[in-house]
This record gives C-alpha cells, sequence and structure tokens, in this order.
C-alpha cells in the first residue's frame, strides 16, 4: 500500500476542513421534485440560489455574499441551465424507463481551511472530469458559512441513463471519497 492510499484510508490523516460528499439525484432523495423532469431544474436552482428561497439550509445563507458566489461551469442562468439538462436528455434519447430512475450525481467539495483558491477548484473539476460524461454545473457558494462547491453530472454513461453503474460497485460514492481524499 503507498503512502498515498494510506492516508486515503485514514480521516485522521486527511487535511483539516477538507471534505467530499456524493449524492444520486432522484425522486427519492431530492424531495421537491414530483417527478423524474423536476429532479434536475430543483438541484440547479438551488445551486444557482435562484427560485429555493423556501428550501431550508443546513448552513443559512448570507445575501450579502451571494455576489461572491461563483459559476465555473454551465450556464449561470437556472431557465439556460434547465433547457441545457432537458436538451441533452433530448439529444441522447434518454426517457427514464422508472419513476425513481437517477437522474444525476451531485458531488459536494469543501476546501482545506485557507484554500479557498482557484486551483482547488480547478483540481476538484478535473478529478470530476475523469469521473463523468456530462457535467452540467460547478458552483462555488461563498454565502454560507465555509466555502463550498456543488457538481452536477448527469448520471449517463456511453449514451445511457447509468445512474446505479455511476454510484455502486467501482463508483461507490463511499469509494470515490476515500480516492479524492487521498489524492489531496
Amino acid at each position: 500500500m503507498t503512502a498515498g492510499a494510506d492516508k486515503a484510508m485514514n480521516p485522521d490523516e486527511w487535511r483539516a476542513g477538507l471534505w467530499f460528499a456524493g449524492k444520486a439525484l432522484n425522486v427519492k432523495t431530492v424531495r421537491r421534485a414530483a417527478d423524474f423532469g423536476e429532479v434536475l431544474p430543483v438541484c440547479l436552482s438551488h445551486n444557482l440560489r435562484e427560485g429555493n428561497e423556501a428550501h431550508r439550509h443546513r448552513s443559512p445563507i448570507d445575501p450579502t455574499r451571494r455576489g461572491l458566489n461563483e459559476v465555473l461551469r454551465g450556464p449561470a442562468s437556472l431557465p439556460v441551465a434547465v433547457e441545457l439538462v432537458r436538451n441533452a436528455f433530448d439529444e441522447l434519447g434518454i426517457v427514464p424507463a422508472r419513476a425513481d430512475a437517477i437522474a444525476g450525481i451531485e458531488l459536494m467539495f469543501q476546501p482545506p481551511d485557507g484554500h479557498d483558491t482557484s486551483a482547488f477548484w480547478s483540481e476538484c473539476l478535473r478529478w470530476v472530469d475523469g469521473r463523468y460524461q456530462h457535467v452540467v454545473s460547478a458552483v462555488v457558494h461563498r454565502d454560507q458559512k465555509r466555502a463550498h462547491m456543488h457538481i452536477i453530472a448527469l448520471a449517463v454513461a456511453d449514451g445511457r441513463l447509468a445512474g446505479n453503474t455511476l454510484t455502486s460497485g467501482v463508483n461507490l460514492l463511499q469509494r470515490q471519497r476515500r480516492e479524492f481524499m487521498g489524492h489531496f
């Protein structure tokens, strides 16, 4: 086992503040979405801070700091972002077979203490691009207690809806977390 692998397996060795989480997005995990077609728009609404004022957040949003948020990938406008997602599914000919199909994967990153830098965010995006084919949105939030980034990728692999494949087995989100933490 390499030193990097040892570090990845031992949370005590991770740099203070560094954090990664992932979540499969479907009607079960995005409660405000009534059907498959609403799942990603609801998530994009939260991430772009448009039309989600009633949403309960874990850490309060400071409206005076909203201008510090930064869109690194994808449209900054909710209607344009939603259209991009719908067009991508249409172009790929994707129609979910199940009402609770996984529409996307959301990954969240928080830098180590004192490392809210463009280099950190760029490296996170590079890491995600190596694992997902269709990243549609990456937004850095600086309007809450800690800076963090949300990345949304379509749950698509090789032109097909593949949510279970992308979140289980070798792609299990817990395994990705260990890999990411070891990467830094």
